[in-house]
């Protein structure tokens, strides 16, 4: 066996099981908000997850690219774009999700999801332990109540969005929930998180998302209007941008937009990204006590941040997938896209590794696509009733033939 053979072999074996427990490593380890008194094993851990994560999506590529030099030539020219706007802005966001979907060829999407679910639970089931810990710590108790509390968890939104996702999962993986199941956990989510972490965003998600769901239930959007979502997002953000940007906008709303200007004004836009230096992490004010500015619109955001070029990429990808989720006849799919569409507004939750609608939707996508029982967004009753009907139907039909039977011997 030459050394080709040996590389194709490997990637058979053992391509697969590298990049699912990649992605199960990468989400648990970027969703806490870790403290300086957790054991170094863990503390390195969560410093080192994002190059281990890449080392092995890069390795994983490489073995796909085995004697497939356009899918090699794709992923060098996509992410070489994306690899330079991560060196140039600092922030990875943009190049983990291209290799994540790069390196997701040829693997069981919907084993992908319950990935998704496993890591999910996990944090929710982990985070309690890491807090008691002390390996974790709360952001409001050290920026300010009035952000609110994530107990552990990397921001104050993280449980809401969490919850959400959770409930996405359930539906596209084992498609036991109704309509209305979907409108309780929601209903109970948006009561909890916010309870808890004194989060709007949460709330206001977990509350969009059953509004949407019956909206796209009740009526038909053309799926044309889907591919121009992303660049209607951008449109509307940089309107808004030039509206509240000179009148340096105060309020909550206003702000996502006012300062995009205020940064568009001191940096201006480059080609291949840049360090938006003025603007304050949740991390650094963590640290230093000083008050946490973030640039919460993913549409300009990625215009200001990874340059021109990463931008190109980034909203040519946007506008394929909506235009694969326009087509897609799963509702839930539809509904939280338009929640994050309109999420991105004022996060960049989109884009964020650990609780990554992008990544979400395309491998869900993927596995409506590749499973032979398509997934349908109906109640458990919606199926027991037919088969049913069916079931005594037949045990009818076969009545009628043993007294049909019955009565010709009788007559003879």
């Amino acid at each position: 066996m030459n050394f080709l053979q040996k590389v194709e072999s490997f990637n058979q074996k053992y391509g697969n099981l590298l990049f699912y427990a990649s992605l199960i490593f990468v989400f648990c380890c970027t969703s806490w908000f870790w403290t300086g008194d957790m054991p170094h094993i863990i503390k390195a851990c969560g410093r080192y997850t994002h190059y281990i994560a890449v080392a092995l999506w890069g390795l994983r590529i490489l073995l796909l690219s085995y004697n497939n030099p356009k899918y090699f030539l794709c992923c060098l020219t996509t992410l070489s774009v994306l690899f330079i706007a991560y060196r140039q802005s600092g922030n990875g966001s943009l190049l983990f999700c291209g290799m994540a979907i790069a390196a997701s060829r040829g693997c069981n999407y919907r084993t992908i999801l319950r990935i998704f679910l496993i890591a999910y639970i996990l944090v929710l089931c982990i985070t309690p332990i890491f807090y008691c810990l002390n390996w974790t710590t709360d952001i409001g108790k050290h920026i300010g109540t009035a952000v609110g509390h994530s107990w552990g968890l990397s921001n104050q939104n993280t449980l809401g969005t969490l919850i959400l996702l959770l409930a996405i999962l359930i539906i596209l993986n084992y498609k036991y929930l109704s309509t209305r199941h979907i409108y309780a956990i929601c209903f109970l989510g948006a009561l909890i998180a916010g309870a808890i972490t004194l989060s709007r965003t949460s709330v206001l998600l977990l509350i969009a998302f059953p509004f949407l769901l019956s909206i796209i239930n009740r009526y038909h959007i053309n799926p044309k209007c889907w591919l121009i979502l992303p660049m209607a997002g951008f449109v509307v953000s940089l309107c808004l941008a030039f509206f509240y940007g000179p009148s340096h906008g105060a309020t909550t709303f206003e702000s996502r937009f006012s300062i995009p200007y205020l940064l568009y004004e001191k940096h201006g836009i480059t080609w291949l990204g840049q360090k938006c230096t003025s603007i304050v992490s949740w991390h650094k004010a963590f640290k230093t006590g000083e008050e946490a500015l973030y640039l919460n619109n993913i549409y300009l955001g990625a215009l200001l941040q990874y340059g021109i070029l990463a931008w190109i990429v980034f909203m040519g990808f946007m506008s394929v997938l909506y235009n694969k989720i326009g087509k897609c006849s799963n509702s839930a799919i539809k509904a939280a896209a338009l929640t994050f569409f309109f999420l991105g507004f004022s996060q960049l939750y989109p884009i964020i590794l650990k609780m990554d609608f992008i990544l979400l939707s395309f491998f869900g996508l993927e596995a409506l696509a590749t499973s032979r029982n398509p997934i349908k967004h109906n109640s458990p009753l919606t199926k027991l009733l037919p088969t049913m009907a069916t079931a005594l139907y037949s045990r009818t039909q076969i009545n009628r033939h043993h007294k049909n039977k019955n009565a010709t011997i009788t007559k003879k």
